[in-house]
């Protein structure tokens, strides 16, 4: 079986104008002035080892993501009782999955689990070879390469599927942190008639099967001056890190384009007052030591997919295809509480050293999310243009507005930030 587990690092910021696209990707390793590779960028830098300050951390880790594969295994179990797969229904067959992510990164984490969960609950029939870290091929490829079967199944971010897949890479869910937005998530490409028929046409029109979709981070401002709102955030705050820059603009905060391996200094020495970065990452980057107060909310998003090629999948018996879908929906899970225990447990040592710890309101969380909302809109429209998708894509935009209880109409999302 895969090695399960190295440490745990939580992305940064929701990502550029790609705002669910974030990961540890091995393939973006410079900074970038750009949008898309400025969240890519701050992400991979989450996969820099941690100092001795967070050793203690990355060992309480392998013991949260252990009571995580158990828990991820009990959910499903629970979901899918009524369904036994016969062993000798399923095919003989070994997969190969691919991600950018970083394998010590949850997403890279969640593909070495998704392999275990294949090869234990098969009885080694159906394996898997992960490869994470963009040591197969570059992010760029991957679901090029799922597409001419080159790769069978990719775990891939907005930043990369966008070209083809822009319905399912802008669209964002916004519920009450992780476990609501895995829901949410599940209802949008799974289970809702109108919405998961539209995406899965999207995904069969380049050959992909999505198996499953994961949760992104919450958001998190590490602050050397108070926060708790947007509007004492703007007022005492420049912001450094803010990948997502256009929405924090939005909000009336002054954002710089700070790369991630650069934060700390500029936070320490003064030249940015606050910084936008994920909690575990933020924790393991140090930003504890130079920030006094550390702003949360619960706008999370529906990302990365777990996409496979169509064609394999289709060749495949009943019984091997309802073991990839409950695999994936396993990892999904796993990756969710992997998540919040980790983000609970860095809560608790920051509050223990004094920091002060303040969640956003639920009119702040709604104003971010609209913010993003229309900066994504209008940055995958030319995408849907050119797939010819428009009509899927303002109903698929429309109905995430409903789920967020927003009052916001297609008019507004059209006129832009």
């Amino acid at each position: 079986m895969k090695k399960k587990v190295i440490s745990v690092v939580l992305c940064a910021s929701l990502g550029a104008v790609l705002f669910a696209g974030c990961g540890n990707s091995s393939d973006s390793s410079s900074a970038s002035t750009s949008a898309e590779t400025e969240d890519t960028e701050a992400a991979e830098e989450a996969g820099v080892a941690a100092d001795e300050d967070t050793a203690s951390a990355d060992s309480a880790s392998e013991e949260i993501a252990g009571e995580a594969e158990e828990e991820a295994d009990t959910e499903v179990a629970d979901q899918t009782e009524a369904s036994e797969i016969n062993i000798d229904d399923l095919d003989d067959v070994n997969f190969t999955v691919v991600t950018s992510y970083a394998d010590n990164a949850q997403y890279g984490m969640t593909v070495n689990y998704f392999a275990d969960y294949l090869e234990e609950h098969s009885e080694g029939k159906v394996t898997a070879d992960t490869y994470c870290g963009g040591t197969f091929c570059t992010g760029p490829e991957e679901l090029e390469y799922v597409n001419n079967g080159a790769i069978d199944i990719s775990l891939t971010g907005a930043q990369y599927a966008v070209e083809y897949l822009p319905m399912a890479s802008g669209s964002i869910i916004v519920s009450d942190g992780y476990q609501a937005v895995l829901d949410a998530g599940n209802d949008l490409f799974f289970n809702n008639e109108e919405t998961a028929t539209a995406l899965a046409n999207e995904a069969a029109a380049y050959n992909l099967k999505a198996l499953a979709t994961y949760s992104a981070f919450d958001v998190c401002i590490w602050s050397a001056n108070e926060g708790g709102s947007w509007e004492t955030l703007a007022a005492n705050n420049t912001l450094g890190s803010a990948a997502y820059i256009t929405t924090f603009q939005a909000l009336g905060l002054n954002t710089q384009t700070v790369s991630t391996a650069d934060t700390y200094e500029s936070l320490s020495r003064g030249i940015v007052s606050a910084a936008s970065l994920g909690l575990y990452m933020g924790y393991s980057s140090g930003m504890n030591e130079v920030s006094n107060y550390i702003t949360t909310g619960h706008a999370a998003a529906t990302a990365p997919q777990l996409y496979m090629n169509l064609e394999k999948y289709d060749s495949l018996s009943e019984a091997t295809q309802q073991l990839l879908v409950e695999a994936a929906r396993a990892s999904a899970q796993y990756c969710v509480d992997v998540m919040l225990e980790e983000d609970q447990q860095v809560l608790d040592d920051c509050e223990a050293q004094g920091i002060t710890v303040q969640e956003l309101s639920d009119e702040d969380n709604l104003a971010y999310m609209e913010y993003a909302y229309k900066g994504n809109y209008e940055a995958y429209l030319p995408y849907a243009e050119a797939n010819g998708t428009v009509d899927e894509f303002n109903a698929l935009y429309e109905y995430d507005l409903s789920v967020i209880g927003s009052d916001m109409t297609l008019e507004d999302l059209q006129a832009g930030l």
